[in-house]
């Protein structure tokens, strides 16, 4: 008899699914807990707090875009999708309000806030042509590693701009850090769909159990009513009577490798049943020897 191995399938898809959604969005959820912070404000340390966190906050600074990266992705039916990622400069700053620039990863769609600040500053903060400062960019997200050939791009940058006296400084206060936006909103459904498929895993995996354990039950009758021990010898009980498990074990093994054709014939030969009724027990055979 076979195991029922549906509610088991079920119960590792999902967890399969849930480890895919955990992989997704354990950042978003594990920092919406966390008190949002504005690296701007007083006393913040940005450097000291290195990547994480829940940032909320105004970018009110852009030096500039330092690097574009495209990537393209296929998809299984042949089809592509195509992603433009955003670098932007901006300043951060230490306990004692040394100026630090990291980076902040802006989608295709939403770059255009970031290059009218880019903009903003420059005439405000180093041309002086315009009088009012820049609003800035609202930004709530967090803080992440930088990638290496993304860093590289952005020290090139300030390297061609002559920004730092010596490469010593600009490894010094251009951090491989990168602001990421995300929408803390998400948590309470992410958390409703961690539950979600935590508990059908469970429920799946329960279910599956308990079937199987009443297949072992089935099997254990039927094992008692199909095989009988006489003596020493165990009986396998069939349509046209009983008879000992080791003659038919010829049959078993033909079965096994696959011959049925020498297994029928092994069965008439031990049982001397007529063809089709051989053929139709050989066909059913473990419902019968087991």
């Amino acid at each position: 008899m076979k195991r029922d191995s549906f509610f088991s399938t079920a119960a590792i898809t999902c967890l399969i699914f849930l480890a895919m959604l955990v992989g997704f969005s354990w950042d978003t959820v594990w920092y919406s807990f966390k008190e949002p912070v504005d690296i701007y404000e007083q006393g913040y340390d940005f450097v000291e707090a290195g990547k994480g966190g829940h940032i909320e906050t105004t970018l009110f600074a852009s030096l500039d875009k330092a690097v574009s990266q495209t990537t393209t992705t296929k998809s299984r039916r042949g089809g592509t999708t195509t992603t433009t990622k955003h670098y932007y400069i901006v300043p951060v700053y230490d306990a004692d309000d040394n100026e630090y620039y990291v980076c902040v990863e802006v989608l295709d769609s939403n770059k255009s806030p970031y290059t009218n600040l880019v903009n903003e500053t420059w005439e405000y903060y180093f041309e002086g042509t315009q009088d009012i400062p820049p609003e800035g960019v609202k930004f709530t997200g967090t803080a992440k590693k930088l990638d290496k050939d993304i860093y590289k791009h952005v020290k090139d940058w300030f390297e061609e701009a002559e920004w730092f006296e010596s490469d010593a400084d600009i490894e010094k206060y251009v951090l491989p850090i990168r602001l990421v936006a995300k929408s803390f909103e998400m948590r309470n459904a992410f958390m409703i769909g961690y539950v979600v498929l935590a508990g059908l895993s469970i429920l799946c995996f329960v279910i599956s159990r308990k079937r199987n354990k009443k297949f072992e039950q089935k099997e254990e009758e039927f094992r008692q009513q199909t095989q009988v021990v006489m003596g020493d010898e165990v009986y396998v009980t069939l349509p046209m009577g009983s008879y000992p498990k080791r003659e038919l074990a010829r049959v078993d093994a033909f079965l096994a490798g696959q011959d049925k054709i020498q297994a029928i014939a092994a069965f008439r030969d031990i049982t001397g049943c007529g063809l089709a009724e051989a053929k139709d027990i050989v066909d059913h055979w473990y419902d019968y020897y087991i």
